[in-house]
């Protein structure tokens, strides 16, 4: 008996069914592997977010708050008195007003956009001084000023934020009988800057609550910072301090 091998059949391409069922399979798992990639990174980058903005709170908080506590007013020291430009505790001198801590935008919960809507963008202004002494020969010297200024600017990230910066402005200043310090005035954004640091980006709100008067009382600032991808994620920092000078609003 003779058996002749039997031939196979040639298989020249895969059918449309298969090619079909490999490309879903394909898009599946590339989809799968999509998500799961760009999620992974807008997990991590509000992460990064979070403790990059707190930490830069933190900073802020100790800058506004030492800023506060070191505030003081001009002042003349002679041989036989002290010349204050802020007068009393009680009672203002004729000028003081002009070296209060000044809240441009005033009181309570202001916008982003509203600070920076404000004079010049600035949130506070406050003055620190160091006395000028005259009657003592060789000893005098004229008295020096820096003026500590808060201003909100516009943030590139989103719309309707803003980015705090801190500015030191530098000056000095000589003053003449009768009235020395008391006679002086002031105007912070007269003066060049001399120092300048971004202290937090993406603030969406600063609340600021305190009392208006010629004596000191607490000054609270609380800001409110928030991820320019998601408007649920914020964060807040807030300082407290008391300055040696009255506090002023429009």
């Amino acid at each position: 008996m003779i058996f002749f091998p039997r031939t196979m059949p040639i298989r020249g391409a895969f059918t449309l069914v298969e090619v079909l069922t490999v490309v879903v399979i394909l898009s599946v798992f590339l989809g799968g592997a999509y998500t799961l990639f760009f999620g992974g990174q807008r997990v991590a980058g509000k992460a990064a977010w979070l403790q990059s903005t707190a930490t830069d709170l933190r900073q802020a908080e100790l800058v506004i708050t030492k800023a506060i506590q070191t505030t003081s007013y001009p002042s003349t020291l002679l041989p036989s008195m002290v010349v204050d430009a802020g007068g009393t505790t009680t009672t203002p001198g004729p000028r003081s007003s002009s070296f209060y801590v000044r809240i441009p935008p005033g009181f309570g919960r202001k916008t982003a956009a509203q600070v920076i809507g404000a004079p010049n963008g600035v949130l506070m202004a406050m003055p620190r001084c160091s006395p000028e002494k005259q009657g003592f020969g060789t000893e005098d010297r004229v008295g020096s000023l820096t003026w500590m200024v808060f201003r909100m600017v516009p943030c590139s990230e989103k719309a309707g934020q803003g980015t705090l910066i801190y500015e030191e402005r530098p000056t000095t200043y000589r003053t003449v009988a009768p009235e020395y310090a008391a006679n002086l005035t002031g105007d912070p954004l007269a003066v060049e800057v001399s120092r300048r640091m971004e202290l937090v980006r993406n603030i969406e709100f600063v609340t600021i609550t305190g009392v208006a008067s010629h004596t000191p009382n607490t000054i609270t600032i609380t800001l409110t910072a928030g991820y320019p991808k998601d408007a649920l994620v914020i964060r807040e920092g807030t300082s407290a301090a008391v300055p040696n000078v009255g506090v002023g609003t429009p």
